[in-house]
Formats: C-alpha cells, structure tokens, sequence
C-alpha cells in the first residue's frame, strides 16, 4: 500500500440471498422429480443389508431362486441386474435383429436354460426339448417335445396336440379300420377307438382277447403266449405283453376256473318290452341270473370283471391324491356270452381321459411321455410288474328311464300295481 493511500472498508448487503449462509447457484435450480427419487434411491441402497454382501454370496443365493424371481431383482435392482446376468436367448427374440440373432446362435444352449418354443410362443426349460431340438441352429424355430409328440389312439391314428385342440371344436374323431369292428358284437359293444371331450378328452376301445368254450378251463399258459403277440399298448404306460396286465387277466381266469365267477344278464339294446317300468318290465329286469325270456335280441351275460388303474397314488405323501406314475387309465377284462350259444369271449376295456389345458401340463406329458428316452428327467416310467387291480361286480343297478332311483319310483308309481307285490316285482 502506498503511502497517503487510505483502506477502504468493503460494504456488505443486509438481509441479501448472497450471504454466507443461503443457498448456492446449484441448489437455487428446480430439480425433476427423478433427481429426488435417485437420491431416496442411494440412501435406502447405503442402509440395505442385502447390498452390503459381496458378488460371491448373491451369487451362491440365487442359485436357489427360479428364474422367475432372478427375472424380478433385474428388473427391480440396478446392481443386481450386473450380477444376476440373463443367459443368452432368455428374452423373446427379435426376428429383425441380426444381430441378437445371431448372438443367440453362437453361444451353446446349456442344460438349466430355457428355451425360447416358436410352437407354444413362451419359455420352456431345456429338458423339454430334444437334443436335436437343443442343437439346431436356427433358435427361432425351436418346438418342444410336448408339441411335436403324439398320443397314439390305436394302431392307424395319432394326434399331436395341436390336432387333438382342432378335434375338440368338432365332434370328436373315430377309427373306422375294420380290424376294430367284430360283427357279432352290438353297436353298444363295439368301442371303435374313439376321441371326443372339450376341456377333458376321452379316448376308449374295446377288442377280444380270446374265446373259449362254456365249461372249459382255461390254460394261463397257452393264454400269456396270445397275450404275448398283441402289440398295441393299452395307455402310454402299459401293453398287453406286460407282466403286470397278464396277471390282470390270470385274476379273472382263476374265478372263472374255481366257477366262483358271477355272471349277470346285461340288456345291451333299447329295452323290448311295451312300456319301460310295467310289471312285465319289472320282473324281467330283476332276474339277472335267469335264463328265462332272454334272447340275444335283447343283450348277453357278462361276468365280473377284474380291473386295474394305470394310476399309481402315493397316499403317504403331503396333499390330495399325488400321483407318481401312470395316468388316468381304466383297464377291464371280463367275460360275456351271447344267450343260447356256448362260447364265452373275454373282453378287454381301455377308458382313457386327461385335461387338455397346456401342452406342458402334467396330464399331457404323461400321454407322450414315452417319446423321451429311458431315464430321462421329464419320463416317469409306470412299474410293468406286480400284482395291480381287483375283481368288480359289474351286476346292473335297475334305474328307470325317468331318472328316478328304485324306491322313489316304487313309492310315486306304486299304486298303479293294486295286486302286486313289491317282493315279487323287485325279487
């Protein structure tokens, strides 16, 4: 400073924004609504204890989590989406990208991914496609087994799902091939392999196994040997040559055999009398056993049958009816006789049905799931052998044509029978 020169004092402003103590230039700007929710945003990450781990232990953790929930914390979390990184081809791909395209080509599909299906138009694991399927180069063309597999119904016919979809909307389908059709049988009897439903299908037929005459033993043996040469599988699990089904048919050879055997006269036609429910109608009905007034016009004797379920429950394990192997499968043998003649036939059933909701629903996988190789995760093999089913009277339950049950019936409609005994009538 020079000398003569005076200091002068600096003036301040009052009461002015500029002071020490009021806001900055960076903080006097209006912030978006983002620019608070970042920093919420930070503060919540800083006191999480889940951010706080390092890469290892998420990593070990997420190896429990579905790719569902791994889904999720990418979505939700920034630093977790670094860490739980997608698999190639996770995402539904984009035709037009080339690029995207072909980064899902070059890298190999692993066992534990899923599978983008050009069929079903969603994400399969790897385990429900084939290695052929898993192999192939064009990821945008890809079908699971579910969908390119069959449900066989006899010997000429298979459908795929799709096909089987298109056949609900119609009447249903049926084989026509002569081999199924035995002429002697009736119309009630011949079960032409056949399927129909809506949200359940049901497929069925019946054939003849062998005939014998009325009073003859049958020989097991010489029986397991026919039983042997049939091919055609019952259901996807089991076919005439298994072991198990031969024991079936040995259950009713045995009863037939000791003559313990029961039969039961079955009207397989409309019912020939004037008018259903008259006394004549009555008696006629009630006497299953009697060889009086029954003509092959009307219908055959049919015995008890021996039947089986596919189906194997597991009873000791948590929840309603768990299924473990097989499928819903009702298998029945019995005997029938046309009246007056002295051959007796043996019949075998196969009543099939399942829940036609998805294509890789548990029901579905369990029709086709023979299309997988032996041992294979998705492939639950049904035991061929042992001793499955029991015997089953098959007596016919008298319910008139008006829906009623026997003694409501008797009680509305008894007057009319003024002279009649119920004992007589019902005996």
């Amino acid at each position: 400073m020079r000398p003569g020169t005076q200091l002068l004092q600096q003036p301040t402003v009052q009461g002015s924004q500029v002071s020490r103590g009021g806001p900055s230039l960076l903080q006097r700007i209006t912030k978006p609504k983002w620019y608070f929710k970042q920093q919420e945003a930070a503060i919540h990450n800083a006191a999480t204890p889940l951010y706080q781990l390092p890469n290892e232990i998420l990593l070990m953790t997420g190896t429990h989590l579905s790719p569902y929930a791994k889904l999720l914390l990418r979505q939700t979390s920034q630093r977790l989406s670094h860490v739980f990184v997608p698999p190639a081809g996770f995402f539904p791909l984009n035709e037009h990208s080339p690029e995207i395209a072909e980064l899902d080509k070059a890298q190999p599909v692993k066992p534990g991914m899923r599978i983008w299906c050009s069929a079903c138009h969603t994400r399969h694991p790897a385990s429900l496609f084939s290695a052929d399927q898993r192999a192939s180069p064009n990821s945008l063309r890809r079908r699971c087994v579910p969908m390119g597999g069959k449900v066989r119904l006899c010997a000429h016919h298979s459908f795929t799902y799709d096909e089987v979809q298109k056949g609900l909307t119609s009447r249903g389908f049926q084989c026509q091939d002569t081999s199924h059709a035995a002429p002697h049988w009736p119309e009630s009897l011949r079960k032409c392999p056949k399927l129909w439903g809506s949200a359940r299908v049901y497929a069925e037929t019946a054939f003849s196994l062998a005939s014998v005459s009325k009073g003859d033993i049958i020989d097991m043996a010489a029986l397991k040997e026919v039983l042997a040469t049939f091919d055609e599988p019952l259901c996807p699990h089991l076919s005439l040559c298994d072991p198990i089904i031969q024991n079936l048919v040995g259950m009713l050879v045995k009863e037939r055999n000791s003559g313990l055997l029961k039969w039961w006269r079955k009207e397989e036609r409309g019912c020939t009398h004037d008018r259903v429910g008259n006394p004549a109608c009555l008696q006629w009905h009630h006497r299953l056993t009697d060889e009086v007034d029954f003509t092959p016009a009307q219908g055959a004797w049919i015995s008890d049958a021996a039947s089986m379920d596919c189906e194997m429950i597991d009873w000791g394990l948590p929840g309603s009816r768990p299924r473990v192997f097989g499928c819903a499968c009702d298998i029945r043998v019995y005997m029938r006789r046309t009246p007056g003649t002295e051959v007796e036939e043996m019949i075998m059933t196969v009543d099939r049905h399942w829940d036609h909701t998805s294509a890789t629903s548990e029901q579905w996988l369990d029709t086709v799931g023979y299309e997988w190789p032996e041992g294979h995760s998705v492939r639950k093999p049904r035991p061929r052998t042992g001793h499955g089913g029991s015997m089953h009277s098959q007596k016919p339950i008298w319910v008139n044509l008006e829906g009623k049950e026997e003694s409501e019936w008797w009680n509305e409609r008894g007057p009319e029978y003024e002279g009649f005994k119920k004992a007589d009538l019902l005996a």
